[in-house]
């Protein structure tokens, strides 16, 4: 793993403990600004997605996402958790921006194969992360409507009630974000390398000569 993968892993386990400070009204502009000279904020690299976005929607993304993964932000589920949901989420959406950020954040935690099978729609072993993606793939289905039977399944695995609430604000949460990027991918954005060794496409538009 090459020291850039490294450190986003790194900044992105450590998002939750920056919290967003309310009184940074001057500070917007600023932020903007060093976000286009390359400067890090809240544990982002730069990416050119944010050069399509106007500064006020850059902030606004950047805000609401840093506050849901900060620790104590949801009852019931934990930074761990919500990566698995984002993950999967994404990859039902086939947002290549969203899925290949998540999966990179997943290998921090997570093995190889069980990432492997979120990115390409899949069930993985790891039982906690398995229903998760259960979960995930329920709410998209019928967009946070559920059948008596997949209700009762869910129930089955741990996940009801308040929980299943979360959950399903969660997953919605992340759709909104995928919409936004593959919007953007659609108009032209370019993945970071980085980006593109570990999303849905790696071993195939982006593989090397003789790598397929």
């Amino acid at each position: 793993m090459n020291f850039m993968k490294k450190a986003v892993i790194l900044a992105i386990a450590a998002l939750g403990a920056n919290a967003w400070d309310a009184a940074e009204k001057e500070a917007a502009l600023k932020v903007v600004d060093e976000c286009a000279r390359g400067v890090q904020w809240y544990g982002f690299p730069r990416l050119k997605a944010f050069d399509m976005m106007t500064p006020k929607l850059l902030l606004t993304v950047l805000k609401t996402y840093t506050t849901a993964m900060a620790p104590g932000a949801f009852e019931h589920f934990d930074a761990e958790a919500i990566e698995t949901v984002y993950a999967a989420v994404s990859s039902s959406n086939n947002c290549e921006m969203c899925l290949s950020f998540h999966a990179m954040a997943l290998g921090a935690s997570a093995s190889a194969e069980d990432i492997a099978e979120i990115v390409a729609g899949g069930l993985p072993k790891d039982p906690k992360m398995r229903t998760l993606v259960i979960a995930s793939k329920y709410a998209l289905a019928h967009k946070g409507i559920y059948l008596e039977r997949e209700r009762k399944h869910l129930a089955v695995l741990g996940i009801e009630g308040e929980k299943l609430v979360e959950l399903t604000f969660l997953v919605g949460f992340m759709s909104a974000h995928n919409m936004n990027y593959v919007h953007l991918i659609s108009m032209g954005l370019e993945l970071e390398p980085m980006l593109q060794e570990v999303g849905p496409f790696a071993k195939t538009i982006y593989a090397k000569e003789g790598e397929l």
